[in-house]
């Protein structure tokens, strides 16, 4: 009896497990990447897709993962059906979808989920931003949200999902702050990782992007640097200001956050230590970038490998 029942166990086992990567497979994940208008090493939309897709590919290896570059051709009719759209972009008028936000309102109707990093936040036009508000809950506004350089220290993570494994963590990188979350009924906005801006950088002149009579008020304030919403149709969708540097992606921690929440926005199971995928190179990340060398590319790589040292031990990434 004792050997019959191990056998029926291990048969529901199996099966329950083929069941779960069934449901899996059945998961697409689109990450859409945009031209990038910034210096040798920011905003390098094209590579930190890539390294995402490659991260998720090693992951969660029952998931269709694919990378659409809008800016090289790519079709936004192969956007349809997908569980989450990731966009990776700049913003403004240099958005991947300035002026086509009407694609992605279409398939949130059609239960697709969202996210949206850093710049990508920022649409045109007061309609746009509205537009990302109803995919992720909120966007960078230029009327109260600013962009510096600083410390972000994430000492504390929420108790989420897209939270589970990520370790405290802190770099210097360009962190939006302040960001502008709708107030639209039945949407829930959760905020995940957070951090206290130096004073220094809320006094900065006043201006778009710069500074500004709210954002002196609330020295010492905890601002959301990422956050997820849950939406009144049933679609998820999440926000992420940081990862203005490529090199960012070395990191471990920001890395895993990334991960999770893009499997919670395509609604994938988030397992209890999340997505632990393999870390890129600093050397790998430099090669990969096409552009010209920035006019303080010795500075600029010295401080990105400092930290990378700090993180992986010194002499570990090469």
């Amino acid at each position: 009896m004792d050997t019959l029942c191990a056998l029926l166990f291990a048969a529901s086992a199996l099966f329950c497990a083929s069941c779960a990567s069934t449901e899996n497979a059945k998961k697409r994940v689109v990450l859409v990447s945009g031209e990038s208008i910034h210096y040798w090493g920011d905003h390098e939309n094209e590579i930190a897709a890539g390294i995402m897709k490659d991260a998720i590919s090693e992951t969660m290896p029952d998931v269709i993962v694919e990378h659409v570059k809008l800016d090289k051709g790519g079709a936004m009719e192969s956007l349809g059906g997908a569980d989450a759209v990731i966009i990776f972009g700049e913003g403004e008028k240099y958005h991947p979808f300035y002026e086509k936000t009407g694609v992605l309102e279409k398939l949130n109707g059609q239960g697709t989920g969202f996210g949206i990093i850093h710049y990508a936040l920022q649409f045109e036009t007061p309609e746009e931003n509205a537009v990302a508000d109803r995919l992720v809950g909120g966007h960078y506004d230029i009327s109260c949200s600013v962009n510096p350089t600083f410390l972000a220290e994430f000492k504390e993570l929420a108790e989420h999902p897209a939270a589970r494994g990520v370790k405290p963590f802190a770099y210097t990188d360009e962190w939006y702050f302040n960001i502008k979350f709708a107030d639209i009924p039945g949407q829930k906005v959760t905020p995940i990782a957070c951090a206290i801006p130096p004073d220094k950088v809320r006094k900065g002149r006043f201006g778009p992007h710069t500074g500004n009579q709210e954002v002196r008020d609330n020295m010492g304030k905890s601002e959301t640097i990422a956050w997820v919403c849950e939406n009144p149709n049933g679609t998820r969708g999440f926000g992420f200001t940081g990862a203005h540097g490529v090199f960012s992606y070395n990191n471990d921690d920001m890395r895993k956050l990334l991960l999770n929440l893009i499997a919670w926005a395509a609604k994938i199971d988030i397992p209890d230590g999340g997505f632990n995928s393999s870390t890129p190179a600093m050397d790998y990340i430099e090669a990969k970038i096409a552009k010209e060398k920035r006019p303080d590319y010795e500075y600029y790589i010295k401080r990105w490998k400092d930290l990378g040292d700090s993180w992986h031990g010194e002499g570990a990434q090469k």
